[in-house]
């Protein structure tokens, strides 16, 4: 995982190419099949706002792995996941939301660490503390920012700001 992060440090707003979010989001549910079969994830997408972004191809497919896995893994017990991504552009700006009905994050205790290198919230044994690290970087690397809106038992918001096309 940090060999990634050195990698997203240099060139790489060079390496933008057009990405449709569609796409990206099929192979990410190709690669996460197991998880979504064994736990009933329900996971429905809607791009039609905003269809496509420049972005490296490699960090949408890593960010959006990231999130959808994390929604998945950090699942509340006995309750079926359910996972909405959406597009829009707002004030000019293309936006992803990728929101969960999962565990949640208490911001008040947690907030400012949840981006951290190797930061957990949960005692889940998969949780290393390197996705979201990774997705930050990956996101800022591009230009973007990203936010996050969450209450224990409630679920996470993830909102990605890309730099609109005109910007890069």
């Amino acid at each position: 995982g940090l060999n990634e992060l050195v990698t997203i440090e240099g060139g790489a707003q060079e390496n933008k190419q057009v990405v449709y979010f569609e796409t990206v989001f099929d192979n990410v549910k190709k690669s996460l099949a197991t998880a979504i079969a064994e736990t009933g994830a329900v996971i429905s997408a809607d791009f039609s706002k905003c269809p496509y972004v420049h972005f490296v191809p490699a960090y949408l497919e890593s960010i959006l792995y990231n999130l959808i896995g994390n929604a998945i893994k950090y699942r509340q017990a006995n309750v079926t996941p359910y996972i909405v991504l959406k597009t829009t552009i707002k004030n000019n700006q293309q936006q992803l939301t990728v929101k969960d009905n999962g565990r949640g994050i208490n911001m008040d205790k947690y907030g400012d660490k949840v981006f951290g290198l190797y930061k957990t919230f949960h005692s889940n044994p998969d949780a290393h503390g390197i996705g979201l690290f990774m997705t930050k970087n990956q996101v800022e690397a591009m230009g973007g920012s990203i936010e996050v809106e969450s209450e224990p038992g409630l679920g996470t918001t993830f909102t990605i700001y890309f730099n609109h096309p005109g910007n890069d």
